[in-house]
């Protein structure tokens, strides 16, 4: 990591920042551990984790994927414990992760909120659209990649269909790992039964309800939106789907699971 110094000119340092929390969402969803690298201008390296008590239970479809439970915050600090301290080392520093801009910077800057502290993040190089750009992950990559060949016919709907259909039998034979059937490659693959909407503009929580997934609403639910809001949305670029589960919000009828 200290060779990063010497490849990238750095005007001050440089922080790779990693969150776990206790779900997807920074507005009800809390930070559960943090680690930190910090590398300054010099090549200088220091590195900082800690578990973090959310203050909420940890579901335990979560705990599977972190290996952190509920027995194992009880006695961490509290996110308002060390805020100030990770605040004035996070202050005139540019940030890198995998995705942070759009997951642990979110949650950041939610969590400093809750704290009374307004964190604006420096600069962002993140390395996950960074690997995007260099790794794209369209038709024509894929089937350079699994059939072996360009895609020449790109974006012309029957030579597309085809090179689709040719890469689903070329990844069965190559992974036999994969299921067999439809069903159980879409379960595997698109674990979306949370979804209300065939856009996942609406989700179902843990608790049954149906929040918002997406712009400043995220997390929210839905028969907690302001009606003004929602009326707004009706009149923005949405499907007929989205404002037709909007338009029965405003008329207090809210979906059942």
């Amino acid at each position: 990591m200290k060779e990063l110094a010497t490849l990238l000119t750095l005007e001050r340092p440089l922080i790779s920042v990693d969150l776990e929390t206790t779900g997807l969402f920074p507005n009800v969803d809390r930070i559960c551990q943090i680690g930190v690298i910090k590398l300054y201008p010099n090549g200088e390296i220091k590195e900082w984790e800690s578990l973090i008590n959310p203050g909420i239970p940890i579901p335990g479809h979560v705990a599977e994927i972190h290996h952190i439970n509920d027995e194992s915050v009880r006695d961490a600090p509290r996110f308002a414990h060390i805020a100030e301290k990770l605040y004035y080392g996070f202050k005139e520093c540019d940030l890198t992760g995998y995705n942070c801009r759009n997951f642990d910077v979110r949650f950041l800057v939610e969590e400093f909120r809750r704290c009374n502290i307004t964190f604006k993040p420096g600069r962002i190089a993140d390395s996950f659209h960074i690997f995007k750009y260099y790794n794209p992950r369209n038709l024509s990559a894929a089937v350079r990649q699994y059939l072996g060949r360009d895609h020449t016919e790109a974006h012309s709907a029957l030579p597309d269909a085809k090179a689709s259909m040719e890469l689903l039998e070329a990844l069965l034979r190559q992974h036999p790992d994969l299921p067999r059937e439809v069903g159980a490659l879409e379960r595997r693959f698109q674990p979306d039964g949370n979804n209300l909407d065939s856009e996942g503009k609406f989700v179902w929580n843990r608790e049954g309800e149906v929040v918002f997934n997406f712009g400043k609403m995220r997390g929210t639910k839905l028969k907690s939106c302001d009606k003004q809001y929602l009326s707004w949305l009706l009149q923005a670029n949405f499907s007929n789907e989205i404002k037709t589960i909007v338009q029965d919000a405003i008329l207090g009828k809210y979906p059942r699971r």
